[in-house]
């Protein structure tokens, strides 16, 4: 069986992280406070592309650079949230595997 899923463009892991970018940019432009979870969303990709930097480039600027970047951000978010998952399944095997009883003990 096979089933078609669509997601709209807002939905997706750009759109989303565009909003989110937009959402920054309003706020940096307003010098309003970032609360924890705009924080951890720029810290949320580490290093590897300055969120925030790129941020105050754009203001300082006036050139858009953060909205073809969405796609990259998503990714490496996505990415980093696959690490994530991971990691917590294989915490999980590796606690069921201390758990599991032997064949000899039943």
């Amino acid at each position: 069986m096979q089933r078609n899923i669509t997601i709209l463009p807002e939905q997706s892991y750009a759109g989303k992280a565009k909003q989110q970018l937009t959402n920054l940019k309003i706020k940096f432009d307003k010098n309003s406070e970032f609360i924890d979870s705009e924080i951890a969303f720029l810290s949320s990709i580490g290093d590897i592309f300055p969120i925030y930097d790129y941020i105050i480039l754009e203001s300082i600027s006036g050139v858009t650079i953060l909205d073809s970047s969405s796609e990259l951000i998503a990714s490496y978010t996505l990415v980093q949230h696959l690490k994530e998952v991971i990691t917590e399944i294989r915490r999980a095997v590796t606690s069921l595997d201390t758990k599991q009883v032997s064949n000899e003990h039943l």
